[in-house]
């Protein structure tokens, strides 16, 4: 189509191409018809969202104007021309928005696979930095970078950035995720380490950062974070006198305490003597990472539920972050901590409750109905782990677990004490078979171990192993013998021995 307009040709020059872009659009309208920027958005959404009817009832004012622009016909552009560029525009609608933004994704999506491939560290660093202000998107991104082998380590007062940063084999926890810690603590924390070496105790940090920037509540966060594990003192050592030391190194700033005057009348501080530290233990290890979780949100030296993930895994239960991809009516056998209860009563007066619970991969919510509730309300304890049974409802795409029964951590013990643990293998895989009974002679302990011959489809049970102590360092061993998929704890079977 020919179109001898003269305000025409520099702009569809550009602008019927194989890609037609927003902008171009919007000029259109604002060239030919006199649109307002305003008016000339309305078009360009219109067009991206696929609005057929808004851009039919357009088309009038496109060409014949309205009280706020002339139209492209008084703009002396032919009737026929001008309803040609319209339907164009329509039919860009259709498919070219699709095409421009497949193009953009495209590239996104090949340049986001080669840097989670080539630099997998560095890759999942920024995204957990993206995400900082969300426990829940953070915690799917942590457990999905160990998942991959690369441990999340936590925060330090002497590796720590204000992000997530690639560190050795790990990534290293960032300062600003912690809870208290500002930006501008942040700074004055980095420049003081970046200028003076690293920091050698918490009297020493607290002697060199003590300032406006970093106050006491600063200094409480990153002990509860366990930024300064390491540095010669356990976290209830840290926490009886941190106070102490800030007033301190705070007096001594003002030359209030150990201020000196100089044999010429200058003023010279006096070094401090080291403090020692308090004769008292460490905090159990539930107390240490319920402090982790107050101020980060997350779990971070280890979980109450670690010594249950090989468990799991051989288990084939499903976790918390593949309750939303389940089918209406699915069965669900969850181990998980319980971090919100909401009782609620019924119309009829009955209680039930919305629990939400949580394990390695995120959180979900669940429902706790009245026939089950009063059952099993003394269980329901923050930070408790317990062991749900129920189903999944699907509604409206939404996914959501009903409970059918609720037990105790001891009860989920007794269950897997009476298993087996079952490895698949080819009846001629001997060797494979004699390296996995070496890894269960290491690892001794309570487990039957048996195997199940595929040719043959007969188990045996190894007369050298009495029996397997089930770990994650053990399941990440026979892992590299065998595909997880070769590998689960089962009722007992019906052996012949060997």
């Amino acid at each position: 189509m020919h179109y001898d307009h003269p305000l025409l040709e520099p702009i569809l020059k550009e602008t019927f191409g194989c890609i037609v872009y927003q902008e171009q659009v919007m000029e259109i309208c604002r060239t030919l018809a006199g649109y307002s920027y305003g008016r000339a958005d309305l078009v360009r959404r219109a067009m991206a969202k696929k609005k057929h009817d808004v851009m039919a009832q357009e088309r009038e004012v496109f060409l014949h104007g309205n009280d706020t622009c002339p139209g492209a016909v008084a703009n002396g552009v032919p009737e026929d021309t001008a309803n040609a560029i319209f339907d164009r525009m329509t039919a860009f609608a259709s498919y070219a928005f699709n095409k421009s933004h497949a193009a953009a994704y495209a590239r996104v999506a090949y340049e986001t696979a080669y840097l989670k491939c080539r630099y997998p560290h560095e890759y999942y660093a920024a995204l957990m930095s993206s995400v900082m202000g969300y426990t829940a998107k953070l915690l799917e991104y942590i457990a999905l970078a160990e998942s991959n082998g690369i441990p999340v380590l936590p925060p330090s007062v002497n590796e720590s950035a204000e992000g997530f940063t690639a560190s050795g084999e790990g990534i290293r926890f960032g300062l600003l995720a912690v809870k208290g810690m500002g930006s501008g603590a942040i700074r004055a924390i980095l420049h003081e380490r970046n200028e003076n070496g690293k920091f050698r105790s918490l009297q020493d940090f607290c002697e060199r950062c003590t300032g406006n920037e970093v106050n006491k509540r600063c200094v409480d966060s990153l002990i509860r974070a366990g930024a300064f594990d390491g540095l010669g003192w356990n976290r209830r050592q840290m926490i009886a006198v941190y106070e102490q030391l800030m007033n301190a190194a705070g007096s001594r700033d003002r030359y209030v305490i150990s201020g000196q005057l100089s044999l010429f009348g200058g003023e010279e501080q006096a070094e401090a003597p080291v403090m020692q530290p308090p004769a008292v233990p460490e905090y159990s290890e539930q107390t240490l990472l319920q402090m982790e979780k107050e101020v980060t949100g997350l779990f971070l030296s280890g979980h109450p539920l670690s010594r249950w993930r090989a468990h799991i895994a051989l288990l084939r239960l499903p976790e918390a972050a593949d309750i939303p991809q389940m089918k209406h009516g699915q069965q669900v056998m969850l181990l998980c901590m319980v971090t919100d209860v909401r009782p609620h009563i019924t119309k009829k007066g009955d209680k039930m409750c919305y629990l939400t619970v949580e394990d390695f991969t995120g959180t979900t919510e669940t429902l706790v109905f009245q026939s089950l509730y009063p059952s099993v309300e003394k269980l329901l304890i923050p930070d408790s782990v317990i062991w749900i049974k129920g189903k999944i409802s699907r509604q409206d795409e939404a996914a959501r677990l009903f409970c059918d029964g609720i037990m105790t951590e001891q009860n989920f013990a007794d269950y897997v004490s009476g298993k087996h643990l079952c490895c698949k293998l080819g009846d001629g895989e001997s060797e494979t078979a004699k390296a996995v009974i070496a890894l269960c002679e290491r690892f001794s302990g309570g487990t039957p171990v048996c195997f199940w011959l595929m040719q043959s489809r007969k188990y045996l049970i190894p007369r050298t192993v009495s029996g397997v102590q089930i770990s994650s360092a053990f399941y990440r061993c026979l892992t590299e013998l065998l595909p997880a998929s070769q590998c689960a704890l089962i009722d007992k079977p019906q052996q012949n021995r060997r």
